[in-house]
Formats: C-alpha cells, sequence, structure tokens
C-alpha cells in the first residue's frame, strides 16, 4: 500500500496488476484505490510497454476480493487494447 499527504488529506493506493501468461491468469497486485465518503473504490489496470498504465475500469469496493467477473471484464480490456493500442488511446498535452 502507498501511503501519502496532500496538504490536510490523506492519499492511499493499493496495487493490484493482472498479466496473462501462457494463457493462465496472474494477479500481480496493481490496482488504485480512493474512497469518496463511505464508499471506497478500486480501477483496476495494466501496463502496456515499459512506460504506460492503462485504466481498464473502477469498480465500488465491497469486499476485500476483486469479483471474477471484474477480473474477466478486465482481462477482455486489455485484449482489446493491445490488439489496437491507436484506438483506445487518447493523448494530451500537460
Amino acid at each position: 500500500m502507498a501511503m501519502g499527504w496532500d496538504s490536510a488529506r490523506r492519499n492511499h493506493g493499493c496495487i493490484v496488476h493482472i498479466d496473462i501468461i501462457d494463457g493462465k491468469l496472474w494477479v500481480q497486485e496493481d490496482e488504485l484505490c480512493t474512497r469518496l465518503g463511505n464508499v471506497r473504490y478500486r480501477m483496476l489496470y495494466f501496463f502496456h510497454g515499459t512506460a504506460q498504465a492503462v485504466i481498464s475500469h473502477g469498480i465500488a469496493k465491497k469486499t476485500a476480493e476483486v469479483p471474477p467477473i471484474e477480473i474477466s471484464r478486465a482481462i477482455e480490456r486489455k485484449k482489446k487494447f493491445e490488439q489496437n493500442p491507436q484506438r483506445h488511446t487518447q493523448e494530451m498535452e500537460i
């Protein structure tokens, strides 16, 4: 878990990363967590190359485990992204 402060507000993130290696699902523990009011949210993401993290989607955190349907959804979105990264990429100037 990564923790820090932004002014008087405490920020934290827990990490869960999902890979498909040789057709098997590997949970590498990369996920972002945040809270709004009493609700905690998870953003599932994966890495593309060595310099990009791609957010698959977010869910309300109700249990310690990610529901299998959400893992399946993240895997499908990762496959679609990898088939055509340009279609699913938006570049912005900072």
